[in-house]
């Protein structure tokens, strides 16, 4: 995994400036997981988080959707974007996020327009065009939550490539242990709300 992260691990030649992109990553990686650890509002983290890994990766913007419990409908949670989609809700089944979910697998589409599963709504609605979509399903074992997704990077030749789908892949999966265990920490407050309602 640390190879895929951009730096040989085994011997070779290693490439110019890999060994910093890891340490950075790591780095990177620790310090939210630390944040997740402690976060006492995991809708602000999750915010801070999904920010800070957007303008590491380069990319114009991100957005955090989560299922609804029927698991019908994508929730937009969080968003960084030029404009605001916070609240946007979407099929569970609709466009190239909604099929990060259902498959559980990331994906890195270099060119939307190619894609049939790239619907365009979003873009309707924002006015943004997408180019390229990186996108990490969030989890934990089988319980689908949602999932992650970058748009168009800016930086080198715009295009997302493997280790950059590691990384939001490692923070997809410490903000599906943060947002269950909120969700957990919720339910345990509301049945001793109910207990002491009951007493």
């Amino acid at each position: 995994m640390l190879g895929e992260i951009g730096i040989e691990t085994s011997g070779g030649d290693r490439e110019t400036g890999s060994g910093e992109r890891l340490a950075d990553s790591l780095e990177l990686l620790a310090d939210m997981g630390r944040d997740f650890a402690r976060s006492l509002d995991i809708e602000v983290t999750l915010q801070s988080a999904l920010k800070r890994i957007t303008e590491y990766l380069g990319a114009e913007g991100g957005a955090l959707f989560l299922l609804e419990e029927d698991e019908t409908i994508l929730h937009c949670q969080c968003c960084v974007s030029a404009t605001n989609i916070t609240g946007l809700t979407l099929r569970a089944d609709h466009g190239i996020v909604g099929r990060c979910v259902q498959n559980n697998a990331g994906e890195i589409v270099r060119d939307v327009a190619a894609d049939p599963s790239f619907a365009g709504s979003v873009d309707t609605i924002t006015g943004i065009t997408t180019r390229s979509i990186l996108c990490a399903p969030l989890g934990v074992k089988e319980e689908r939550i949602g999932a992650s997704e970058l748009i168009n990077k800016q930086a080198g030749d715009g295009l997302f490539d493997a280790a950059d789908l590691t990384l939001l892949q490692l923070l997809s999966n410490s903000a599906s242990l943060a947002i269950l265990n909120a969700r957990m920490a919720s339910a345990l407050v509301e049945q001793e709300k109910t207990k002491r309602e009951l007493e």
